[in-house]
């Protein structure tokens, strides 16, 4: 039995296989933000039961508290932080077959957040479920700049192997 979910390393949090039981609280850890955006360390596929998450500071719905009875020091509106439009999200096919870490084989998975660069990093083998030996690596890198607030930066490679 592993004494540590995670590698040890002062600077990186590093996975090394898919666990759909922990998703949402590696999604959690996984998270890139700089103070104004934000976004969840979810996985670019759609997978079921992920919190697909991209926010922005200042960006949410304000509405009236109504009360029985009204005091002193009571909140008289509401803020809740609103969920955007996620940039992440992409479909990947091969030979018509989809790709989900959850229903596909991986011959090999990682993923790591570099805490000094700010780099969410993912390698994965795919194995597709067809007659051939057919084999794709995907790799994608992810980073949510600090200096630099307003965009996000993405890249998702696919390589036959």
């Amino acid at each position: 039995m592993k004494d540590h979910i995670f590698s040890v390393d002062p600077w990186k949090i590093k996975e090394d296989h898919f666990d759909f039981a922990g998703i949402a609280a590696r999604e959690t850890l996984f998270t890139l933000g700089n103070g104004y955006l934000g976004i969840r360390g979810f996985h670019e596929e759609m997978i079921p039961s992920q919190v697909r998450g991209v926010y922005v500071n200042g960006f949410y719905e304000s509405r009236p508290i109504v009360y029985g009875e009204s005091a002193y020091g009571y909140a008289d509106r509401s803020q809740t932080i609103l969920n955007c439009t996620d940039p992440c999200q992409l479909d990947l096919r091969f030979e018509g077959q989809l790709f989900s870490p959850l229903k596909s084989t991986l011959a090999q998975y990682s993923r790591e957040l570099d805490l000094a660069t700010g780099v969410l990093y993912r390698k994965l083998e795919w194995h597709p479920d067809l007659e051939g030996s057919f084999r794709l690596g995907i790799e994608s890198w992810r980073v949510v700049p600090y200096e630099t607030r307003h965009p996000a930066f993405f890249r998702y490679r696919v390589t036959l192997l």
